[in-house]
């Protein structure tokens, strides 16, 4: 993850929500009142936040409770999620509480994501999907050669290039939640009724990632079933 591109920020008082729902032109903020585990799930679900800030201090529920069930979920158990007592902080600054979390945040994703490439996450990426680098630079948007140089570390991808790579990365976490390691590649190829007799893999090729989301929250609720 290069940058914080979406901010969740889950606060049941709402005059505070609205002091910490500020917009930066470098981040989305989704700002939500509603405290139930499963509508935060639902909602992480729909905006892929890099970052969930969390209000420990919660009426009629322990945020605590909330913080295992977020961590026990596919969607939001990746996620960085950082629990604060708004009531408590003194002198409550939200333009500065939110600017300092995701610069600070930002700046080591950005290290650890270049880390990440540079290493092992093209070639895991290669070898959980199963696919070809064609195959991965299809869905990346780029030539075979761009992966190939990537693989070498001779160059590294570039911000739209890395959301992308985090997208499939996202996806695969999805997967994983849903299938075992070797029918991962089975349900990817396979044609499918429930995607007009197309295959997942053509969804990614296309960038259809909604499309594949819907599809995977379909099976993990079993509404195939």
């Amino acid at each position: 993850m290069s940058e914080i591109n979406t901010l969740l920020i889950v606060e049941p008082d709402k005059a505070r929500l609205r002091k910490l729902s500020l917009k930066r032109s470098d981040s989305k903020i989704e700002a939500m009142s509603e405290i139930n585990p499963s509508a935060i799930i639902k909602k992480a679900r729909e905006v892929h936040p890099d970052l969930i800030l969390l209000d420990i201090s919660m009426p009629k529920m322990d945020g605590t409770a909330i913080l295992k069930r977020l961590k026990k979920s596919p969607e939001t158990k990746l996620a960085p999620i950082i629990v604060m007592d708004f009531k408590a902080t003194r002198d409550f600054d939200p333009k500065k509480i939110i600017n300092k979390i995701l610069m600070s945040l930002g700046e080591r994703f950005s290290s650890e994501a270049e880390k990440s490439i540079s290493e092992t996450s093209l070639k895991q990426i290669l070898r959980d999907f199963d696919m070809s680098q064609e195959t991965l630079a299809q869905i990346l948007q780029v030539s075979s050669r761009t992966v190939n140089r990537w693989l070498n570390e001779e160059v590294k991808p570039s911000t739209a290039q890395m959301q992308r790579i985090e997208k499939l990365k996202y996806v695969y976490r999805r997967l994983l939640g849903i299938f075992k390691q070797e029918a991962i590649s089975k349900y990817l190829k396979a044609h499918n009724q429930d995607l007009s007799g197309m295959r997942p893999l053509d969804l990614l090729m296309s960038q259809r990632w909604d499309d594949i989301l819907a599809d995977l929250t379909g099976l993990e609720e079993g509404i195939y079933a």
